[in-house]
């Protein structure tokens, strides 16, 4: 008789599963190798339920402690604790996302995306190197008011996309592009539920929002960036308006969010249509830490940064070097929709795509649509590896 979900699973076997879906393996030849190593009778289905409840937050450095950790959260008697209530929702949040991953995958490998040629990138050895990072943060999909929609955010991006590559060109003269650093910062939806009355600023659901967001980000920006050949590293961050419900995740924001479904997306498109210099980095976390020739910077959407001065970055950069343990140059953020350089490069503000009206004219704010482009080059005459910012202006753009 096969084993069902209400069955409990040994530390070993959870362990096993995990491991073999960490590798890639589908959950038919997972069951099969399960059940030959351990002699069990277990489904496909009843272990794909086995990962979705226990898997999500399982150390395998740490098998026996992490998996009883979970059981007691999910089988816990005392379901009316803010904790249980908290961890069981984090819980179904991480399986609904994963199982829509699931989904889009299994839907795209049935899609015929058009493969894309790719140039061959010329290297010169006179040149010295550089890299170029632009920012892409806050487009605000959905959101609807008097200049702005989602024809004037595409109309946006499509002319920041061709400013990266017009640069591209111009920087070639002198330097070898080492590759681009795109930093994905978050609050490509509105949403629709955030707040009590986040529907009256949308014209698209949160469902639209997402797909547009996906259709804008793959065709307007890494389709024609991939073409030109580049190495394209994307660092992809979470915002605080790319999710469905009212109240924030404090954990594993990144993983919890729609941007998860968005850039899981987006990475399987790439491959698919061959776009093999780009790749994803999709951090949990609301922040990740990235290089820079040799020198580490971090990049989060911003909202934990307590103001949009100086002395708000840095407090906040040196929070992030003190807990990951190492020396950061600076500081990259969006969420302000002001476009910002403090300390020669060192903290970094990334403006938006949206128009300065409706939010921003009840609350007082004052600044221009627009991205930043950020450039490094290797060189041993300055502290700094960083060169320069270019503040795109996309205010003319309608």
């Amino acid at each position: 008789m096969s084993k069902t979900k209400s069955k409990t699973y040994s530390d070993v076997e959870i362990a096993y599963i995990v491991q073999l879906k960490q590798e890639g393996k589908d959950w038919k030849s997972i069951c099969t190798s399960l059940n030959r190593t351990y002699h069990t009778n277990y489904t496909a289905e009843s272990v794909r339920h086995a990962f979705r409840r226990y898997g999500n937050l399982f150390d395998l450095n740490d098998n026996k402690a992490k998996v009883d950790q979970l059981r007691d959260i999910v089988s816990t008697k005392k379901q009316n604790s803010k904790i249980s209530k908290e961890n069981l929702q984090l819980l179904e949040y991480l399986n609904l996302n994963d199982d829509i991953i699931e989904k889009m995958e299994s839907l795209l490998n049935n899609v015929k995306l058009s493969k894309i040629k790719i140039s061959k990138p010329k290297v010169s050895k006179t040149k010295k190197e550089m890299i170029i990072e632009p920012m892409f943060s806050d487009l605000h999909v959905g959101e609807k008011t008097e200049s702005y929609n989602v024809d004037v955010a595409e109309k946006r991006i499509t002319h920041y996309t061709e400013t990266i590559l017009d640069e591209i060109v111009r920087c070639e003269k002198n330097y070898n592009i080492n590759k681009l650093i795109l930093l994905f910062m978050g609050d490509f939806m509105q949403s629709t539920s955030m707040h009590p009355d986040s529907g009256q600023s949308c014209d698209l659901t949160n469902a639209e929002q997402i797909v547009e967001a996906i259709r804008i980000l793959y065709y307007r920006v890494l389709v024609p960036l991939g073409k030109t050949g580049k190495k394209i590293q994307i660092e992809a961050i979470c915002g605080n308006h790319d999710r469905t419900e009212k109240n924030q995740h404090t954990v594993e924001p990144g993983k919890t969010y729609m941007t998860w479904v968005m850039y899981n997306s987006l990475n399987m498109m790439c491959k698919i249509s061959g776009l093999k210099n780009i790749t994803f980095n999709i951090p949990s976390a609301p922040y990740s830490i990235y290089k820079v020739f040799d020198e580490y910077y971090t990049v989060e959407h911003g909202h934990e940064c307590s103001q949009r001065s100086e002395t708000g970055l840095m407090t906040l950069l040196t929070r992030r070097a003190n807990q990951v343990e190492k020396i950061l140059k600076g500081i990259r953020i969006g969420h302000y929709h002001h476009s910002t350089i403090f300390g020669f490069g060192r903290g970094i503000i990334n403006g938006s795509t949206v128009s300065n009206d409706g939010y921003a004219e009840s609350k007082g704010f004052s600044s221009i649509p627009g991205q930043m482009i950020n450039y490094y080059v290797k060189t041993q005459n300055r502290s700094t590896t960083y060169y320069h910012s270019f503040p795109v202006n996309l205010g003319g753009i309608k």
